[in-house]
């Protein structure tokens, strides 16, 4: 499958309905592409929260780093599912809309708190994504019939229950 092709390529309208229909090779090539960019959200969500409860001395924090290091690893082994080729290949950083600074959602936050917050938001809302567009994907090996992955479950399954690990992490740390 050729996942350079242009969305003008693949797009086409059925007339009769006024619906847009995408090819498969678009439809798969937006999946990796939003894929990307949530493992990414994903990442660096956890490592903000990460490293506000890894540098606090309090036991319940230091508790807390130890549960999102395990988190992080729950995402790698999830990311192995997905082609590092096709995640980049997919990659277009250069035309995302949202890659400049925007005032009003770039806006100062008012405390530790605020960037721990955000960044659980952030982490929660990826791993649905995540969740939601790998089961679009066509060439993601079955789990159950290769040893490489260290998990029998499909990458839809391990980022919704990262997402519920998140969860319970902002109702742990933030009561």
């Amino acid at each position: 499958m050729n996942l350079n092709t242009s969305a003008e390529e693949s797009i086409t309208e059925d007339n009769r309905d006024g619906i847009i229909k995408i090819g498969e090779e678009t439809q798969e090539r937006t999946a990796y592409r939003i894929i990307d960019a949530n493992l990414n959200r994903l990442r660096e969500g956890l490592r903000c929260v990460e490293e506000y409860f890894r540098l606090s001395w309090d036991e319940k924090e230091s508790k807390a780093a130890s549960r999102i290091r395990s988190i992080r690893r729950l995402v790698k082994n999830g990311e192995m599912y997905f082609s590092e080729k096709s995640l980049l290949e997919c990659r277009e950083t250069e035309s995302d809309p949202f890659s400049a600074p925007d005032p009003s959602i770039d806006s100062q936050r008012d405390g530790l708190v605020d960037v721990v917050k955000a960044g659980i938001k952030r982490s929660q809302e990826a791993s649905r994504a995540i969740e939601e567009y790998s089961l679009l994907l066509k060439n993601v090996p079955d789990p159950k019939e290769t040893k490489k992955y260290s998990s029998k479950e499909s990458p839809s399954s391990i980022f919704k229950k990262i997402r519920f690990m998140i969860y319970e992490l902002e109702k742990d740390v933030l009561l």
